[in-house]
């Protein structure tokens, strides 16, 4: 029986790239990774937020086999931080709508969330 061959063109891939000889990779931007919470969240009101406050904070996750998973756990681990994970959803839009619903706080990239930021040039007064 013959095997159709898979032919890939273009792919996007939010995360880092684990290599393969057979496909050429090229970064196309970078992004960074922000501690969201609700304008109705505690946390929001305060000047600092302490390591203690963060982990008895309500943690929403994105899935558990995604880049964003691994990269926060990295930092959770580096720091000693046990978080108190309430969900893990699919998407980061799910996130966002659970973070807006003020179910828990979250990690996620600048870049999904830049909209609801609206954020001035940093170098303006």
């Amino acid at each position: 029986m013959l095997q159709p061959q898979l032919k890939l063109d273009f792919a996007v891939n939010g995360g880092k790239y684990s290599g393969n000889n057979q496909i050429d990779a090229e970064i196309l931007t970078y992004d960074e990774v922000l501690l969201v919470a609700s304008p109705d969240s505690p946390l929001v009101n305060s000047e600092y937020i302490g390591l203690d406050e963060l982990a008895g904070a309500k943690y929403i996750t994105h899935i558990k086999d995604s880049y964003l998973y691994k990269l926060v756990g990295d930092i959770v681990n580096e720091l000693n931080l046990q978080f108190n994970v309430i969900m893990t959803l699919g998407s980061i839009d799910d996130v966002k709508q659970a973070v807006e619903a003020n179910l828990g706080i979250s990690a996620i990239p600048r870049s999904a969330i830049n909209m609801e930021l609206r954020i001035a040039p940093e170098n303006s007064g």
